[in-house]
């Protein structure tokens, strides 16, 4: 059902004054905030239909009334005016997210964490592609006779590296092998798909060379499952303790959070370059209180992760968002420039 002007800017002044006071807004206050109100009868009429379709409550019967996640999300993609970066949060990001550059795996999480000081809230980074990174580059770099560098790289910019060593020597011909191994079965996976089954019948298929081929295989393992372990941060934690009524309650968050699987079933929900995700609707208990809004990056059309904030439901939405896109923006943009001159080397 569309609703009518006069519902829009009810439910509009509705939500920015809850937002403020954190207090259910009654028909006296409306008359107040509204230019040519309508009169209190009205107004409750009106009130008691967005209750009735979805976009108030009422906490009980003679209370005000307050929004629903479906009304917060009515305001922020309807009728809420995104207010401007501030020129000293883009002067603060600029600077941090630029001196973190050369590091392509470290610069989403450093913007997270100034992402955190400029909101002042918990942030969440991710780095989750479509499909999980694919496992782009994988390089052995001898370093004597036994011994031995390798390095996996994958396509959100994430590297791993262990030392090897391996008692027949890194002949030419051993790291060859391996190179075809790797190239045939490996790169432009998704490292969720290399699996341990998978790391077994590379094993078989290496025949005569598996028992000298194995170390280099394990190392590879080991990075791979690193990489799978470490998709997810969570910077600026004791804004979290600040804003949960027990520390019990923001541990609960902090395991949600960090968990790769729960995070991609939250994210399932919406399919846009922003997403806002309202806690009552997750199935989670703990995030019931919360919001968590969170923005991609990437390369292109390649999606790498996301960043953004998790806080109470009733945040300045006019003012962290714009935070957070231009954040992310700034992401695909030194993204996309390390991981170009990462491929070409």
């Amino acid at each position: 059902m569309e609703l009518s002007d006069r519902k829009k800017a009810i439910l509009t002044a509705i939500v920015k004054a809850y937002i403020t006071s954190g207090e259910p807004i009654g028909s006296k206050i409306l008359c107040e905030m509204l230019d040519n109100s309508p009169s209190s009868a009205t107004l409750r009429n009106e009130m008691s239909e967005l209750v009735r379709l979805g976009y108030l409550e009422q906490p009980h019967t003679s209370a005000g009334r307050m929004p629903t996640a479906k009304g917060y999300r009515f305001y922020i993609e309807s009728a809420m005016q995104k207010n401007e970066i501030s020129a000293e949060h883009k002067r603060i990001i600029d600077s941090f997210v630029n001196s973190s550059s050369a590091d392509p795996e470290r610069l989403p999480e450093k913007a997270s964490q100034v992402l955190s000081e400029i909101t002042g809230l918990p942030t969440i980074c991710a780095n989750i592609s479509e499909g999980g990174p694919e496992l782009r580059r994988v390089d052995v770099l001898p370093m004597g006779i036994h011994s031995g560098m390798i390095i996996a790289i994958t396509s959100d910019g994430r590297s791993r590296s262990r030392l090897c060593h391996i008692s027949g020597g890194f002949t030419t011909g051993l790291i060859s092998k391996f190179d075809r191994l790797v190239g045939e079965k490996l790169i432009r996976k998704s490292i969720d798909e290399l699996t341990p089954a998978l790391m077994q019948n590379i094993f078989i298929e290496a025949g005569s060379d598996a028992l000298t081929i194995m170390p280099l295989l394990s190392s590879l393992f080991e990075m791979i499952t690193d990489l799978k372990n470490s998709s997810v941060s969570l910077a600026g934690q004791s804004n979290l303790f600040s804003m949960c009524p027990t520390k019990a309650d923001a541990d609960k968050i902090i395991s949600i959070i960090n968990r790769r699987d729960a995070l991609l079933s939250l994210l399932s929900q919406n399919a846009g370059p922003l997403e806002i995700v309202f806690g009552n609707q997750t199935g989670f208990s703990a995030l019931e209180p919360s919001s968590i809004i969170l923005a991609k990056y990437g390369m292109g059309k390649n999606n790498l992760g996301c960043i953004g904030v998790i806080g109470p439901t009733r945040m300045s939405y006019e003012h962290i968002i714009p935070s957070i896109e231009y954040t992310a923006s700034r992401l695909n943009n030194l993204l996309s420039v390390a991981l170009k001159d990462m491929e070409e080397n």
